[in-house]
């Protein structure tokens, strides 16, 4: 996903984790070190809200917290069902 208000700012989950690049995509840096690994991430939305709020869901982990500023990374202690593909947040 491309970060809204930061332009050539990129934003990737995966298996491994949330990685972001701040040049468009030819360097990358992992944001969420305390990702459990293997737990997936499967969708992302930054905070409308709050745009240094990036939200992960993952496979069975839950929901993550991280702080695009920062990098501070926080588990919501949410459980998500398998999968989790959507994320929503109220205005």
């Amino acid at each position: 996903m491309t970060d809204p208000v930061r332009p050539g700012v990129v934003i990737y989950g995966s298996f491994f984790g949330v990685f972001r690049s701040t040049d468009g995509g030819a360097t990358w840096s992992q944001l969420d070190k305390a990702h459990q690994p293997g737990a997936g991430v499967r969708s992302l939305l930054i905070d409308p809200n709050n745009p240094d709020c990036l939200l992960a869901g993952t496979d069975f982990s839950g929901i993550y917290r991280i702080n695009l500023t920062t990098q501070a990374a926080a588990e919501l202690f949410l459980t998500s069902p398998p999968g989790l593909e959507r994320i929503a947040v109220g205005h």
